[in-house]
């Protein structure tokens, strides 16, 4: 009796942790998650595909329970089966409801079991429990209390069994798949793999390398460029909330304008009513009063020729009929007209099919959907054509992104403007600007611009877009970048390093017709030579590095570069846009570009390039 009672105590024990909480069941085929939790196979496998029914691209999804974040990889189908079978669990519900130990019931003995053994998988008793920790064949198990050998097989760590044969550990990794597996796999499935080695051998291999290290850095670059378009994409949510309030705003005004517009209307075709019905009446009252007399007088002359009739005063009689055939006369030369008015109103041509578009505009939604890529390989990327727009005025030679993604244009004519738009196209501001702006370069808080005929270089703020101050360059000054604080000038002859007040810091001699410079983040000075089709780069003392030129490059006119280092070269006679790594090595061209003057790149988004062609004509590409 008291051993029925510890066996119904023990079940009471385990209570609700041999529960799925998903489906408050006894569990069946028990899978437990990285988070340790468990939970029926058929369960997660429901929570996987609620999870990500409405996600574009699922990465992973969350605990049912604890809502821990499961990362997952391959076809989603077959995440479910990439976790373990919680073995340990099914072992101990399948036990739980005789716990006996195990050894003791070979014996046809029946003992209450108070440990658990995760390697026999089985109960134990505290007499046999001494015997196992004594034997040399199981000294080494791990025995811990059957009351807490759920939560211990929650704290497992599985990352060493292999996921295909799970009975079996982790001994092989195969380089090729980038999976551990253990030696069934890999004289099997991985046989025919040019490299498997053992898991030791990899272990000390990378821990040697920076492979590591190399894969961090590429995360964070990755989590850097996610983070930006979630940002710009809650940043677009509070701006649809805020348009669609100032929509909601203007259709209340047009409402109330709508209807102070038809009350006034209302009331001016009431008051023309009212006129045009007194009208209307006073005429027809005037025929009326003409036809009354009319016939007033007709009726007298009847009622004279009936009294003379039977008379013997002759000439009364005579008199009479004188002076009806004059009236009869009279009446017959009179024109007399019928009036007949009727009062209508003429409907507004096709106000009750248009009425709903006549009174509210139509509403538009414009979505734009860009690829989002995390790595770019220049030598295999492609220009995707996205939004083209022109400027107004062409001699648009220069342009940069500024820090919130707008681009600005500086207009080299003599009542020089500069241009700002965003990236789908919108003209957003115009800006009075002096002769002849060249070349605008962001700089954080400030923005310089190079004035080429005035010799001079002007720094505005980068939010006001006020002048802050200018300085002279003594020459005629184009291209400009900025590195390290100071300012890069290409002055035709010469490159100019200044600092921001204008002050020579060095001067690089160069071969004339240089009208573009960038620097590298290494510090190399990169120009193009359009009459002689060729770019060249040297480092700070003046001295080449290295000299690009093509067959296929002819007037190599603006310069750009991205975050990796690359730089692109517009080449406005030959059609195409060239990418050369920071050591000057050809990677790419890309062709049918049509006379591009210069590429814009923003500086945190490698996958935008803005082209402007013809001086005029803007076109945004994604590289992906």
């Amino acid at each position: 009796m008291a051993f029925a009672d510890s066996k119904s105590r023990f079940g009471d024990n385990l209570g609700n942790m041999i529960l799925c909480s998903v489906c408050c069941e006894k569990f069946k085929s028990p899978t437990i998650l990285p988070c340790g939790h468990s939970f029926c196979h058929s369960c997660i496998a429901s929570a996987v595909n609620s999870s990500c029914e409405h996600k574009e691209a699922p990465v992973g999804f969350n605990c049912p329970l604890c809502r821990d974040f499961i990362p997952c990889f391959g076809d989603q189908k077959e995440w479910v089966n990439h976790f373990f079978l919680n073995k340990t669990l099914t072992h101990v519900i399948d036990i739980s409801e005789k716990n006996l130990c195990g050894a003791c019931e070979i014996e046809n003995e029946e003992t209450q079991g108070v440990n658990y053994c995760f390697e026999c998988c089985e109960a134990m008793c505290e007499t046999c429990t001494k015997f196992h920790k004594k034997s040399a064949a199981s000294r080494r198990h791990t025995v811990c209390p059957f009351s807490s050998a759920l939560d211990t097989c929650m704290q497992q760590n599985m990352n060493n069994l292999c996921v295909k044969h799970q009975e079996r550990l982790v001994e092989f990794v195969c380089n090729v798949h980038d999976e551990p597996c253990c030696l069934l796999c890999a004289a099997t499935q991985h046989r025919t793999c040019h490299s498997v080695e053992p898991i030791d051998v990899a272990a000390k291999k990378i821990r040697e390398s920076s492979v590591i290290q190399d894969i961090v850095s590429k995360l964070k670059g990755y989590e850097q460029k996610l983070s930006k378009v979630k940002f710009s994409e809650e940043k677009n949510i509070d701006e649809i909330d805020k348009e669609s309030e100032r929509l909601g705003e203007e259709a209340e005004k047009l409402e109330e304008d709508i209807v102070r517009y038809v009350s006034e209307s209302k009331n001016t075709f009431l008051n023309k009513l009212a006129k045009m019905t007194k009208a209307s009446k006073e005429k027809i009252n005037k025929s009326t009063t003409s036809l009354n007399d009319q016939i007033q007088c007709i009726k007298k002359c009847q009622y004279s020729l009936s009294n003379i009739v039977e008379t013997s005063d002759v000439a009364n009689q005579v008199v009479e009929v004188c002076k009806a055939k004059q009236i009869v006369g009279q009446l017959k030369s009179f024109r007399t007209k019928e009036v007949h008015i009727s009062l209508a109103a003429q409907g507004v041509p096709g106000f009750k099919t248009n009425k709903k578009t006549l009174l509210f505009p139509k509403l538009q939604q414009f979505e734009v959907t860009n690829d989002i890529v995390l790595e770019i390989d220049i030598r295999t990327a492609m220009l995707k054509k996205g939004v083209s727009f022109s400027v107004s005025g062409r001699q648009i030679i220069s342009g940069s992104f500024l820090p919130d993604g707008t681009m600005m244009f500086p207009q080299y004519i003599n009542s020089g403007q500069c241009f700002l738009f965003k990236k789908n196209g919108t003209q957003i501001k115009q800006i009075k600007f002096g002769k002849h702006p060249v070349c605008v370069r962001n700089d954080g808080e400030e923005i310089f611009i190079t004035r080429g005929r005035g010799m001079e270089i002007s720094a505005i703020s980068s939010k006001t877009f006020q002048h802050n101050r200018s300085f002279s360059t003594k020459k005629q000054c184009y291209g400009l970048d900025v590195f390290n604080n100071h300012l890069y000038i290409a002055c035709t002859d010469s490159i100019e390093v200044v600092d921001k007040r204008g002050t020579i810091i060095q001067t690089h001699a160069v071969e004339e017709r240089v009208q573009c410079v960038i620097v590298t983040k290494q510090g190399s000075i990169v120009y193009s030579t359009y009459n002689k089709d060729k770019v060249t780069s040297m480092d700070d003392t003046g001295i080449t590095l290295w000299t690009y030129t093509s067959p296929n490059l002819r007037f190599p006119n603006g310069l750009e570069k991205d975050s990796k280092g690359n730089i692109y070269i517009a080449g406005k006679n030959s059609n195409n846009i060239h990418v050369v790594s920071r050591d000057g090595d050809p990677l790419r061209v890309f062709d049918n570009i049509d006379r591009p003057w210069f590429t814009m790149i923003p500086p945190d988004d490698d996958s935008v390039c803005c082209v402007c062609s013809d001086t005029t004509q803007m076109t945004v590409y994604r590289i992906t």
